[in-house]
């Protein structure tokens, strides 16, 4: 089973597809996406809704099965989704400076060991 989804606008299309089980695939993500899968039993008509959350670097987390829609909207997902952008570029900038620290002090320790060496020379 084949089915291709690429939203333009950042809100993605109800797709129905039949079948006893989906995979899911994610490529290029550079920030967290999340979204809710309804799913219907054909025989039955039970419906499930199963929350998805996807990082960049990490597995999907899903929620456990619910019989009721979430109470969360789509602007607590994006909030959500915001929140954890904004804790990625804080970890990114704080390791950026800690190598940039790290980088600061070798040159330190660098340019104290050079004058060593010429003071010993002389």
């Amino acid at each position: 089973m084949s089915i291709n989804q690429i939203p333009t606008d950042g809100y993605g299309v109800e797709k129905t597809l039949y079948g006893q089980g989906v995979r899911l695939k994610a490529k290029n993500l550079t920030t967290a996406r999340s979204t809710t899968l309804k799913i219907t039993g054909m025989s039955s008509g039970a419906v499930w809704y199963v929350d998805v959350l996807v990082q960049s670097g990490t597995g999907a987390v899903f929620s456990p099965p619910a019989t009721s829609p979430p109470r969360e909207g789509r602007d607590s997902r994006q909030r959500d989704t915001r929140q954890q952008d904004t804790r990625e570029q804080d970890t990114r900038q704080q390791d950026t400076r800690q190598q940039d620290t790290r980088e600061q002090d070798t040159r330190q320790q660098d340019t104290r060991q050079q004058d060593t060496r010429e003071t010993e020379r002389r």
